[in-house]
């Protein structure tokens, strides 16, 4: 099952931005024409690509719709799972440490394993 929208689980949609999102993705929303309501989460990167995930399920999965040459889905299920495998992380068990030789993110603790560098 896929993270919730941007706006729902922003934690996710963070790391996401460690597992290869590239630099410069604007994620926002695509309107239902008839209702106003939001009916896809989108993501567009600077080359063009996009993705478009729904925000109902089909057969309880998302549709999941991309375009152009740089895939965007895939760091944010890479991301997902290490939110999964973590327990669901909130916002209170990420910590930074940053010295003057490295910036660094982690989950829990400073020495996890699990960690990125700013």
């Amino acid at each position: 099952t896929p993270p919730t929208p941007w706006w729902d689980n922003r934690v996710v949609w963070l790391l996401a931005q460690f597992h290869g999102l590239p630099d410069g993705v604007t994620i926002g929303m695509r309107l239902d024409p008839d209702t106003g309501r939001p009916a896809a989460a989108t993501m567009t990167a600077p080359d063009g690509s996009t993705t478009d995930i729904t925000l109902t399920t089909t057969n309880n999965r998302y549709e999941v719709t991309e375009t152009g040459p740089t895939p965007l889905w895939e760091p944010v299920e890479h991301a997902h799972q290490t939110w999964l495998t973590h327990g669901k992380p909130d916002w209170p068990r990420l910590g930074i440490t940053a010295t003057q030789h490295h910036q660094r993110l982690w989950i829990d603790h400073p020495h996890n394993p699990t960690h990125w560098t700013l």
